[in-house]
């Protein structure tokens, strides 16, 4: 991504989130904050590890980085956080290397990977 396409992206955040977002609910133990976000689309898994056939449901959503805010500090998901949207509850979930990405070189949107739990 080029510096000028980096620009855009954060640019158009606010286009492209009232378009495509959504408000969640970011939660870290007992503390939490309202953002928008952009879910992806959902990927369903059929078996575990042992071939036993299960029904899990992931989903990415995309977040502006500097509204991942709680308690006066900024944040990045980990392990134990989840994010809720109405009676849906999504667990963070480490994908390959970690629990999210960085969607542009400038680090301003965060792709955070969770499983639906509820």
């Amino acid at each position: 991504m080029t510096m000028f396409d980096q620009a855009a992206a954060v640019t158009l955040w606010p286009s492209i989130a009232a378009a495509f977002g959504q408000t969640i609910t970011y939660h870290r133990g007992a503390n939490s904050v309202e953002l928008t976000a952009i879910k992806t689309e959902p990927l369903t898994v059929e078996a575990n590890d042992y071939g036993v056939i299960i029904h899990a449901e992931a989903n990415d959503f995309l977040i502006l980085a500097s509204d991942l805010v709680i308690s006066e500090a900024a944040i990045t998901p980990q392990e134990d956080d989840y994010i809720e949207i109405g009676s849906s509850e999504h667990k963070i979930m480490p994908v390959g290397e970690g629990f999210f990405q960085y969607e542009d070189p400038g680090e301003t949107i965060i792709r955070v990977n969770t499983r639906k739990v509820t």
